[in-house]
């Protein structure tokens, strides 16, 4: 076998520890699941040897621990630990701003579908 490339090794994430009680929740949760002592915020799950079927168990822990609607896509989609924890914390208001986006978008229905029936008990009034 060839030599380890020398320039790769030097590309490796530096060790972040976990900071705050997500980040601290979710590396707890990797570290079982992957049987792993040690991970940064900053290591890649898929990397760090995870793969489709560890993530559905870490998908169903988070579910368990952290109080948001998190979907298998979201931690494909965010595979460190830093970027999955600045997902779920902007999600949460990401959630509240989109009830409110479509509260905002319903109300003109309601006031379109309220019209209508106006006008259909008018008309149903004049035969």
């Amino acid at each position: 076998l060839p030599a380890p490339d020398s320039g790769y090794l030097a590309l490796e994430t530096a060790y972040i520890k976990p900071s705050n009680d997500v980040e601290k929740s979710i590396a707890i949760i990797w570290q079982q699941v992957l049987k792993v002592e040690k991970i940064g915020i900053h290591d890649n799950f898929f990397e760090l040897g995870g793969h489709s079927l560890l993530l559905l168990q870490v998908h169903s822990q988070l579910r368990e621990v952290l109080p948001t609607d998190l979907l298998v896509l979201d931690l494909f989609r965010y595979p460190t630990i830093s970027s999955l924890a600045e997902f779920i914390t902007q999600g949460n208001d990401h959630q509240s701003s989109s009830s409110h986006q479509t509260e905002t978008r319903t109300q003109p229905l309601k006031k379109g579908k309220s019209r209508i029936k106006k006008l259909l008990k008018i008309s149903k009034g004049t035969k």
